[in-house]
């Protein structure tokens, strides 16, 4: 039996067909979703940064204490789940001496630039290969979907909390920001006070 691994499209578009002929392989994958290929198939599909296998989403929370890694986080977006990242890249860069890198849709690289919580905003596309270690949180928060599974009734802070086994004790939103952004920033504001951990919440607005 031929070993399989299971890889998913994480990029922009909904559906995208990839054939290798060499190989008399055709398929339409749906982003985030995943889909068993064979190692052979799945060894070309990775060549293609758009493309991740299960293997890439394990990691080890014990990167968060090494010394001055360079890592990419990797989140298409949209806008309003980009700045729930806020408080958590906050508190990775309190509690390590990593640089933290967004790698997101290229509409958006500038508006998170301005926040200047990230060491650097690239678009998707970039060479993964500069990177130390690349945390892929596309289709993470998008669990909430499901009534079946038990992240529907978590906010989305808490459910990147979950996937990266980290924990907060201050959600803190602060960021530098012009009034286009504020509308969206305060509507998130709103909703992390729903948070259901009795927490304290920063939310000084600069």
């Amino acid at each position: 039996m031929k070993k399989l691994i299971k890889v998913k499209y994480t990029d922009g578009y909904e559906k995208i067909r990839k054939n290798i002929p060499l190989h008399d392989f055709t398929h339409e994958f749906q982003r985030d979703v995943w889909f068993a290929v064979p190692v052979n198939i799945a060894i070309i599909l990775l060549k293609d940064p758009n493309f991740i296998a299960e293997d890439d989403i394990i990691f080890s929370p014990a990167i968060f204490n090494a010394a001055g890694l360079n890592i990419g986080i990797k989140r298409f977006g949209a806008f309003g789940d980009l700045i729930q990242l806020i408080p958590i890249i906050k508190h990775l860069k309190k509690i390590s001496t990593n640089k933290y890198t967004l790698i997101t849709n290229k509409q958006y690289v500038n508006d998170m630039k301005e926040f200047g919580v990230f060491d650097n905003v690239l678009p998707t596309g970039t060479i993964y290969a500069v990177f130390d270690k690349v945390i892929y949180l596309d289709g993470v928060a998008e669990k909430d979907h499901s009534l079946t599974n038990h992240q529907h009734l978590m906010h989305r802070v808490n459910i990147f909390e979950e996937f990266l086994n980290i924990h907060l004790t201050d959600y803190d939103f602060s960021v530098n920001m012009n009034e286009h952004h504020k509308k969206v920033v305060d509507e998130v504001l709103k909703n992390a006070f729903a948070l259901q951990q009795n927490q304290l919440h920063t939310t000084d607005l600069q």
